[in-house]
């Protein structure tokens, strides 16, 4: 499996989400730029386990109460939500409209002050092979980096449907 892309983490507070045209315009110039000039220092990078074991996958076709509902147990138990790519504008990936998205989706959770985040990372979504969500997986060891295709994928076990983060995991730990 590769998991040599771009790895975005939109984490802020709403009130942080660009307000005005020039603002928008601002970040996506900053945006732009970053793309360009990223180059990953693999070496020093830090193991996919920085977050556990655990991984709820989530969509913005999704019922909005359902994502806030998985928004609001993300903070509280602080296992990551993982979208598979960015918000469509004009028919193209667009990552203000991302970020405005989930702006929005955090003030409508009730969660205006606090820190959440989402990852948006469709290698995840392939090496789990997640086709409907929500979706939770827990793997029995962490997963970690991997810049070739010959790397070993970890055991883990997969649910879904519209269940909650606590009982998805308690079923995947315990087998019920």
């Amino acid at each position: 499996m590769r998991f040599n892309s771009l790895l975005f983490f939109l984490s802020f507070s709403f009130g942080a989400v660009a307000q005005t045209p020039d603002d928008i315009m601002r970040a996506q110039d900053i945006i732009k730029n970053a793309l360009k000039t990223y180059q990953p220092n693999f070496a020093n990078e830090a193991p996919r386990s920085d977050y556990g074991n655990k991984f709820v996958f989530i969509s913005s076709s999704m019922p909005r109460n359902a994502l806030m509902s998985l928004l609001n147990q993300s903070h509280q138990t602080g296992i990551p939500l993982y979208m598979r790519g960015l918000i469509n504008k004009n028919g193209k990936p667009d990552v203000i409209e991302t970020q405005l998205y989930i702006g929005k989706l955090i003030q409508d959770a009730g969660l205006t002050n606090e820190s959440v985040g989402i990852l948006v990372d469709s290698n995840v979504f392939k090496i789990f092979n997640i086709d409907v969500v929500p979706a939770f997986v827990m793997t029995r060891e962490p997963l970690l980096q991997c810049f070739d295709d010959n790397c070993a994928l970890p055991i883990f076990n997969k649910l879904t449907g519209n269940i909650s983060i606590g009982e998805a995991f308690k079923i995947l730990e315990t087998g019920y």
